[in-house]
Formats: C-alpha cells, structure tokens, sequence
C-alpha cells in the first residue's frame, strides 16, 4: 500500500493541496488538474490521509508557503541566527563547515560540472545569499544575482605529485576547515582534484547557515541529474522551485506568533523547567572557558548479531532503533556520571512541510530529548521513558530550537552548548544518497578516508546501518578528551549494549560493563605494588632492636634535654612497668605539651601492652571528657601523671619488659571529627602500624641517617611518620617546644640549624614557607599530606632546595597514615600516585561496582593498612569498613573520597564526596577554584566555601591571602567557567588552621561586610556615552537602574539581545563592536571605552586619510 506522504507529496507537485475541514478533507487545486484516478486515491486512503494531517502539526504543515514580498533583504531564522552568533567566536564558523567527499571514476567533462554547478546557483537563493547588516545595524539575508555569486571549482593534477596521497589530505584537510566569509560569499565552494588517469576526488563544502545534511544530497542528486541530462542532450530535468529559503524564513516567522506554536512552546517549556541538568562527564583537560571547535573522532563496528538483537528487541517493546539507541547513550551516560536526569540532542530534517522536500537551506531543526529516570530502573523501563520522551519531542518538532534556547533565558556559559553538550544522530538510509551512481560514464562514490578535525559539541554518537552491523562514531572535543579515553567510551557502548540485550531486566545501576582485561587491569595490574614486605615484628621490636643495634647514638633531642637510644628505651621500659603495675588499661590517654615525656609516653604505653589515645591540649574539656569516656582510658599521662611517675620511677627496672605484642593489638586510637559533631576514634593495630612504618623508612630514604621534627599535635597521624621512622632507623627526633610559633618551627627546620633532613607537612605550611625567603639544602625529602597540594606549593619547595625530593601521600587515619604515593616535580600534573606495598584500591560506584579508567568513582581501600574499627562505633564501623567484594575473607574501607584511574595506574584526586557542591545545576569541586585562584601572582592561599545566603540560594565565597589582589575576577574568568566565579571575595591576613595544621573551614568569617567584590554595587554614568548606553540597556533588557559595571548577560541578555544592543549601539554612534568582544567585556564601562576608542580611531583616519587597524589599536 502506498504511504500516505507519497500521495500528498505527488498531489503537491501537480499543484493540488490537500487540508483538514473537520473530520474532512479539503481539497484546492490552485490551478492544477485533479485527475479521476488521483481523487479516487483520495477517497480509497480517506483516513489514513485524516489522521496523517492531524499528527502533522494540527495543519499547519500544510498551510501553503507563499513567497515573500519582494524586498532588498530578509530576515533570519532562529537557526540562521544562532549560527551566525557562534560564527563571531574563535572556531565558530569553520566548525560549522558541512563538506561532502566523492570519488569519481571514469570520464569526466569538467565544465559541463561546473556549468550545472551554476544552474544549481541560480536555481537555489540560498546558495548566493550572504548575511551581514543592513542600514538599522540589523543582520539579514541578502540574495545576490547569480552571476555575481563568483563560483568557480577549484581543479588541481596531483598525478604527477610524487607523494599525491599525503598533499590530497592535506587539501581537504584546507577545504574543510577554511572559514567563509558570510558577509561576502559564496558560502559554497568545491574541489576536483585528480589523483589517477581516470579517477578523481570531488569534495564540496556549505556553511550550514545555508545548509544541512538533508540539501548536501538534494545538491549532489540534483547535479548529477543535470549533469546526465546535459550529456544525454536532454532539457533541464528539474521542476522549477515554488518557493525559496527566504520565503520559508518569513512563512516560519509568521507562524511562531501563531496558536499552533503556542502549544508546542508550551510542551518544551514544560520540559524544561526547574533546575537544568548539566552533564558532568569526565574530561581529560580542563575545560576551555570560552567553547572551542577542535576534534577528532573514532569508529566502531558492532557486530550484526548484537545489532539484530538490540532492532528485534526495539521492536518487541514497539519502539524505533533510534529510541533503542538514545536508551543506551542514556545508560552509558549515567554509568560514567551517576546523573538520572540527562539532555540529549538529536536533529530532525525540519521538513514536515511537503513544500520543503526538495529544498536547500538550513531547515533542520534540534531535538532537546531530556529524560529522567532512576538508577534502580531497568533497561526496559528506561526505553520506555525514552519512547515517551521522543515521541513528543516528535510530535512538537515544528518548535525550532533556537526559540526555545531564547525562550529559556539560560545562564550565559561561554564554555558549553546551549542546553546539551551530548547529540546522537542515527543515520537512516532513505534512498536519497548518492553512492554507486553514475554521471553518464562516471561512477560516483563516497570518499572515506580522512579524520575528523572539528567537534560542535563536546560528543556526538553517529549510527548507522552498514549491513554488517551498526557502525558508530563518536566524534569528541580534541580540546575536553583524549582519543584514548573515546575509544574507551566506544568499547564501553558496546559492551553494555550486550549486558542490557543480556539482561534487560535488571537495574542499570548493577550492569556490568566491562570487559575481563579491563577488569584485570583494575583489580590486578594497578594493584601490583612493589616486592617489599614488611616483617611481623611490633614497632616496639623494632625500636628495641634498634636501642641494642645504636644505644649510645643521639635519639631525642628537645630544648637542651638529648636522650641516646639506651636512655629512651630504658626510661620507656621503667614507664611501661608503672602502668603495668598501676593500671592495666588497654588504652592510655596522652595529654601533654611536646617534650621528650611525650616519646617516653608513646613508647611506655606500647611497651607496656596499650595503646595510645593522643589528647590534645587545646581540646575544650567536653571534648577531652568524651574521648576519655568512649576510649574508656584508665589513665591519662599529662603532666600530673609523668610528675607522680618520675618520683617512683626508680622503683621499676630499665630492662625491656617480655609483654607479647599480637599483630591484632591496638597500637593507637585517634579521634578524628565525625559528621555527627561526636568526634570517632579510629584504631589502628599493630600489623597496621609496623607494615607502614617499614613500607615508609624502606621507600623514602636511602641511608638511615634519617631525621625529623615533632612540631604538629599528636592527634594528627602525620606525627606517625615523623616518630617512628627515625626510632627505628636509628635517627633523630628533633621535638619543637609547643609554644614555638609555626613560622620560627619551618624556618628552623629548613635552614639547617638543626640536624633535620626530613621532614612531613601540609599544604597549609607549605604556604607559609612562601614567605620565609629561606634557601638550603637541609631538607632533602618533603612528605606532604592532609590536603591537597598545588603546583605552586610544590615550586616554593622546589625554590628552597631544587634537590629535595617531594612526595605526595595520600591516606585516611582509618587505612593507617598513608596508602597512596606519588613523587611531584614542578610543572607536573598533582596526583595521589600509586598503591603502597601490600595496599589495594578500588575506585567503585555507588552499587560498589568497578569505575573504569578516567570515570570518578569512590576511593576504596584494602589491605594491611586497613584498620580495625570505630572504636565503640559498630553500625559506623559496619558502613565504613566493608567485606571487600573482590577478595575473599578481606576487609576494605570506604574513604568518602571520590577520584579516577588514569591510563598509566596512578589516580588523580577530585576531592571529597560531600565537598561537592551544585549551584543552578553545575557540579563544582571547590578546590578547582581554589586552584585557580592561587594561580593569580599576589594570592598565596585561598579556600572556597559554599553557603546559603540571605534570599536561601546558593552562593561561593573564596577566602584569600596576599598582597593586594586586584582584578581577581578577571583573572578566574581566564580559567574557569562563569557559573564556578565566587560571589565575594575575603581577604584575610591568614587562613584559621586547626590543631593539624588543615584550613579550618568553619572559621573562616561571614562575607559580609569583608568582601573585597559581592554584587556588584550600582554606579552611576559618568558622561554622555555611559548615559546613552544605560537608556539602550535599559530598552533592551527591560530593566530600571542598569549601572556602569553591571554585565548585560547576568541581567538577562542573551545571543538574540545582544545582536539588538549591537545593532542599537551601530545606529546611535555610527560604530561597530563585535559581539565576540561584546562577550568578554560585558559592562556599560567596557563597551564606553571601546566605542571612545573606535570614534577616536575613526576620526583620525577620517582626517588623515590613513588605515587604521582598529582591532590592535594601531595606526599603520
């Protein structure tokens, strides 16, 4: 049976148009002939044609379009117009090339090709229209006559060129990516280059503002009917055209005011609204903030028996291939971002209208397909929201796009597509391709080498029906991602493809998706970590084997108090008995000033069977009478304690007491802070501590001549390394009296006046060497944990001694001091690095399922660091120490950290799970804008918060220390996106630390009333210019009191106003601003000075008769 649009589409040719009246069809001939057998087709497929013409847009489709009255210039359409916007940046117009390739083969006549190449010219407005303005400032269409369009084939002989191949690579390459002029034309031009006798390469190129896929074939069609009828001797084969692209424009304008598009408006608007998904897929690099073109593009073939799989179960579920398709790009999209509300776009040909079939121009209209589900949905249940949410995007298509984006007054972001950053296009075959034809005795044929150099959005997946299965490409943002991690995400399409096909009734969040080699590089290789093993013996072994090994060397050293080894271990021992014999407790809480009582305390406890609960001094005495009651500490060694024990010390023996110490035992319990406002106390054995300690003096030093600093309290983990490394390497403890300020304890330990040649700290001390104007070689090993650490902090280490070697180690209390470890180097990525020795780490998802490379996941460790428990904290522990789900019998803790595996094994940290936060529906990692801030050269450190100001919306207040800082956010905007900008800016004489040496976040101050920039203040015009622009800003954006420094696009402007101010701006002054500038200096002060700058530029060349290059401000 013959469908239904073939028997309008026929009708329309013989001038007959067929309407609804009612539950009726209207027929007009408007002069055509309506034979006997076209109106008894009519009557035969009455309803079908009923129902056709009303799925089709209520009839608006079928409303005839009249050509437009004749005029000197025409309008835009909303397509047109975002084009040509995206045109005025960097990249833009080139990225919006559409180019063509054939190989022709047999005998060709190249003038008859060009010659028909001009008929289509004159044939098609289109092809000889050009935009630019008209004399209100406006851009239009212009349509040239066509004999002034200048076309003419490029035509090179590259037969005798030795390397031909290569040079004809490089010519498409130029043919491709050259930019077009829009103001001057043609925006078509084409390539015939022979590479053989009898063979060679045709290419053509439009700009899509006059063109999209569906005309790149109508084109190539149409040529090559008149190319075989001019060499058969036959008349013009082409029906002449009813309308014309600038007729459609006009017809399209006129029906957006109408109620038919009222109501499709009125869907999308629905489907959009409340806070906008933005994708936060992993990139590789960081975003450029002002959107970039460059690509590449990598393809896959799926084989045919998973593809007739995935089309035979579209079909059970009645659905199309493409609702399949969008499906599964919604499935791998949520297992590489974990987001269940996802965009996706997807064109549609635009050419309901039967008016439009055989039509050139740019009427291919954008999909935005938003679906939203759960990921404990199942893949069939997934499809059919995805059916739901295609067929009324279908249903409401006639909506363009570009109207919608206007419509919904997105947030300015320089850096990302409008809306989506994500599009699939399935390719049908439909007849109307050119492969395999012929042009009289020329076989034409699609030229497929070549790759891909550009990238409108940040990925887009390409399918297509090859026979041999579904081929898909994924063309990607050169400048976003790495071609590695594409072919990744290619494979991973596939693959998961097969696990939903396997299983589509499971929930998408427990698919598995990846291969066994992938799963044997995560679990396996990346885990492969060096041959050391640590012993069994006790940190307490270790330092008496020691004591025996170098009993007369220098061990402790504080103010002018030196113990040698025998010393400390023998008044160790005497301590030991005296709790022994006093108290019995398994844990003994330490709470004193720093001196060499606390190392003879430490060890006491740990000779004597316990373990230690280290108190800090500073602790208010509600949070010292809670540790000790949930530690359940029988004694407290502070100073009171020490003095008791010091007056029977000589009562107890100095030799090593015989206590056995199990790799089970408790070693020590630190309290770290807990989200409940309790703080927790993790315990840490023995075999913990030990298999460290001996990972720690075996990987960072070479000799055992190792010494540090005590300086930092004894509740922060980072004095593990500092005590025990040298204890039982045979080194020195150098213990800085407590009331030393950090600055003069650095400065010290730096400078060589003390035997220290190592030394453990964090970022935030890092800083503060900044500052100390110190240069020496005494530190030859820098272990920095606690936080994150900047490049720059790794150039002020680097700066005091270019020799010392920097390690950044990564570890929570729990998994014992550290369990990740990469060495740093200046101008070098920041990493964590690698698992330690006898350590394993997970990156997982939330169903504890494997991450991939390159995909955030949770941090996970396993291992021997891996502590015992929350002391007395067993529904904590149970949720945070995990049986781990790929080795047997073994326990793994989940960190709360998120970050990825890179290709080479080593992982890069993103920051903390709960540290994330999300501000009009973007992702933010506030340690990016810190990063970005510290970057500016009078800012030495910054901290980034999030709060809730007073109208209950989120905002980011940044926190910095420095000089002067000026033009701060200038400076971000050349590194980050607007959306991630801090509302103010605090400058602060120090960042608050806590006891362990981390920024103390909550005490930084409220902004107000300190912020360096916050909204931004009204200030009034200064002179006619300023004023002039206020009234025009105020016109354009409907807004009363516009100021000077107020930016026209966080008032609400948007492509569409800003293409109004500029033609506003043009009729008031007689001066042109581009909108790319406009763009980047956005305030009535900047676009004032730019309009002084081009009127005085003006006027001299007026007066002098000279050229001025007004862009770069010269005379020439």
């Amino acid at each position: 049976m013959k469908d239904v649009k073939s028997i309008i589409t026929a009708l329309r040719k013989s001038n007959v148009q067929l309407s609804l009246n009612g539950d009726n069809i209207a027929i007009d001939s408007f002069g055509g002939q309506l034979g006997d057998d076209a109106l008894a087709e009519i009557r035969l497929n009455k309803d079908r044609i009923v129902a056709y013409l009303k799925r089709n847009l209520n009839n608006t489709a079928f409303n005839r379009i009249l050509p437009a009255s004749a005029a000197a210039h025409y309008p835009l359409s909303p397509s047109q117009r975002r084009l040509w916007v995206l045109s005025q940046f960097e990249g833009g117009n080139a990225a919006y090339n559409i180019p063509k390739v054939y190989v022709f083969e047999g005998i060709l006549n190249n003038a008859v090709l060009e010659n028909c190449f001009r008929k289509l010219i004159a044939r098609h407005e289109i092809l000889r229209t050009i935009f630019r303005e008209d004399e209100q400032g406006e851009i239009r269409q212009f349509i040239l006559a066509p004999d002034a369009a200048m076309f003419a084939i490029r035509y090179l002989d590259l037969r005798t060129e030795n390397n031909h191949e290569e040079q004809l690579e490089e010519l498409l390459h130029e043919e491709f990516t050259s930019a077009f002029d829009l103001s001057c034309g043609p925006l078509l031009r084409a390539g015939l280059f022979q590479v053989e006798d009898h063979k060679w390469v045709f290419t053509y190129v439009m700009h899509h503002i006059i063109s999209d896929g569906w005309s790149m074939d109508v084109l190539m069609r149409e040529l090559l009917l008149l190319y075989n009828a001019h060499l058969n001797g036959e008349t013009d084969p082409l029906s002449p055209l009813a309308i014309q692209y600038k007729d459609f424009t006009s017809w399209q304008q006129e029906a957006l005011t109408g109620k038919d598009l009222k109501g499709h408006q009125s869907y999308w608007l629905k489907q959009f609204e409340g806070s906008l998904p933005v994708l936060e897929f992993p990139s590789d690099k960081m975003r450029p903030p002002v959107k970039t073109y460059n690509g590449g593009a990598v393809t896959r073939l799926i084989n045919a028996d998973l593809s007739y799989r995935l089309k035979e179960y579209c079909q059970s579920q009645d659905s199309t291939l493409f609702m399949g398709l969008l499906a599964v790009i919604n499935t791998v999209l949520f297992k590489y971002t974990s987001q269940e509300d996802l965009i996706i776009g997807s064109p549609v040909a635009g050419r309901e209208h039967i008016d439009l079939e055989n039509q050139i121009g740019f009427y291919a209209n954008t999909l935005a397909l938003r679906t939203r589900f759960k990921g404990s949905d199942s893949f069939r249940e997934l499809l059919q929201r995805v059916k739901d949410v295609t067929l009324g995007g279908y249903r409401h298509q006639a909506y363009p796009f570009d109207e919608l984006v206007d419509t919904l007054h997105l947030k300015r972001n320089q850096s990302r597509s409008a809306l989506f950053d994500v599009m699939l296009v399935v390719q049908q075959t439909d007849g109307r391709g050119t492969t395999g034809q012929q042009l009289g005795d020329l076989k034409a044929s699609r030229y497929t080498k070549g790759e891909q150099t550009n990238s409108k959005f940040d990925l887009t997946f390409y399918v297509g029906d090859s026979g041999k299965g579904l081929g898909m490409g994924i063309e990607y943002n050169s400048d976003i991602y790495n071609k590695s991690t594409i072919e990744r995400l290619s494979a991973h399409v596939e693959q998961l493809l097969t696990a939903v096909m396997d299983q589509p009734e499971i929930a998408i969040d427990t698919l598995d998706y990846l291969s066994g080699t992938e799963r044997n590089t995560l679990l396996i290789d990346f885990n492969s970590t060096s041959d050391f093993f640590a012993n069994s013996k006790s940190i307490v072994a270790l330092f008496e084997e020691q004591a025996v090994a170098t009993p007369d060397n220098v061990a402790v050293v504080f103010e002018n108090t030196s113990l040698t080894y025998r010393e400390l271990n023998e008044c160790a021992n005497q301590l030991a008995a005296y709790l022994r014999d006093r108290y019995k407790s398994d844990l003994a809480g330490i709470k004193q000033e720093r001196s060499e009582w606390m190392i003879i305390s430490i060890l006491g406890v740990l000779k004597s069977g316990s373990a230690y609960v280290p108190i800090d001094l500073s602790y208010p005495q509600d949070r010292i009478d809670y540790l000790m009651s949930d530690s359940g500490c029988k004694v407290l060694l502070d100073d009171a304690e020490i003095s008791r024990f010091a007056e029977v010390r000589h009562y107890y023996s100095k030799e090593n007491l015989n206590v056995p110490h199990t790799p089970d035992d408790l070693a020590y319990v630190i309290y770290t802070s807990g989200s409940t406002g309790l703080p927790k106390g993790c315990a840490i054995t023995h075999s913990n501590l030990t298999g460290y300690i001996q990972w720690a003096s075996s990987y960072y030093f070479e000799t055992p001549d190792v010494n540090f600093g005590l300086y930092t309290s004894l509740s922060f983990d980072l004095t593990v390394t500092s005590i025990f490394c040298p204890l039982i390497l045979g080194g020195k403890l150098y213990v800085y009296p407590q009331q030393d300020d950090i600055s003069t304890i650095l400065a010290h330990s730096f400078r060589g006046e003390s035997f220290i040649n190592n030394i453990k700290l964090t970022p935030s001390h890092i800083s503060i060497l900044k500052h100390l104007q110190i240069k020496s070689d005494a530190i030859q090993h820098a272990i920095v944990g606690g936080e994150q650490v900047t490049t720059e902090q790794v150039s002020i280490l680097k700066n005091i001694n270019p020799g010392i070697r920097i390690y950044n180690e990564y570890g929570p209390t729990e998994t014992t001091v550290g369990c990740i470890i990469e060495e740093l180097h200046e101008q070098q990525p920041i990493l964590i690095g690698k698992p330690i020795a006898a350590t394993r780490i997970y990156i997982l998802d939330e169903k504890q399922g494997l991450c991939p490379v390159g995909v955030p996941g949770e941090i996970c460790i396993a291992g021997s660091g891996v502590g015992r428990e929350y002391l007395n904290k067993p529904i904590l522990t149970a949720a945070k120490f995990v049986t781990d789900p790929f080795m047997k019998g073994e326990r793994m803790y989940k960190t709360g950290d998120v970050g990825r595996w890179l290709p080479d094994g080593r992982i890069e940290y993103i920051g903390r799970k709960d540290d994330q936060v999300k501000i009009r529906g973007y992702r933010i990692e506030l340690g990016e804008i810190e990063s970005a801030l510290i970057q500016h050269p009078f800012i030495d450190t910054a901290s980034v918060i999030c709060r809730m100001n007073a109208e209950g919306e989120k905002e980011l207040v940044a926190y910095i220390t420095g000089e002067d800082a000026t033009e701060i956010r200038q400076h971000l905007n050349n590194l980050l996106p607007a959306y991630m900008i801090p509302t103010h800016f605090v400058q602060l004489d120090a960042l608050p630390l806590t006891v362990n040496g981390k920024v103390d976040k909550k005490a930084l101050p409220d902004p107000e009333g300190l912020s360096l920039t916050t909204t931004v203040a009204y200030e009034a015009p200064r002179n006619e210019t300023e004023e002039k622009l206020v009234l025009i800003w105020q016109e354009i954006l409907g807004k009363d009191r516009i100021g000077i420094k107020d930016n026209f696009f966080d008032l609400g402007g948007h492509s569409l106003k800003a293409m109004q101010l500029l033609a506003h701006i043009h009729r008031e002054f007689d001066i042109k601003i581009r909108l790319g500038d406009l763009f980047n200096k956005a305030t009535i002060e900047d676009v004032s000075k730019d309009i002084t700058r081009k009127a005085w530029i003006k006027k001299g060349t007026e007066e002098n008769n000279v050229n001025v290059d007004s862009d770069n401000n010269f005379i020439l």
